[in-house]
């Protein structure tokens, strides 16, 4: 799988940073997990929360949503 997310996320662990939130809607749902499950098996340590949520909007429809924070362990 080669998204660019993928990229981003790697070289912000890499930077230092702990805690990433992956937010998808509707049809990135799908590729908000795959990039999560992706990221999971390229580093140890890797612990992950996950949210989703519900919009209701004009007529009755409703939008799903996902929120997933990734967070880095320091291993000692």
């Amino acid at each position: 799988m080669k998204y660019l997310y993928l990229k981003r996320i790697t070289k912000l662990f890499e930077d230092g940073i702990q805690v990433i939130l992956i937010h998808g809607m509707q049809a990135s749902i799908q590729k908000c997990v795959r990039i999560a499950l992706a990221i999971q098996d390229q580093y140890c340590g890797i612990t992950y929360r996950i949210r989703t949520s519900s919009q209701h909007v004009d007529e009755g429809k409703i939008r799903s949503a996902i929120h997933i924070e990734l967070q880095k362990q320091l291993i000692i």
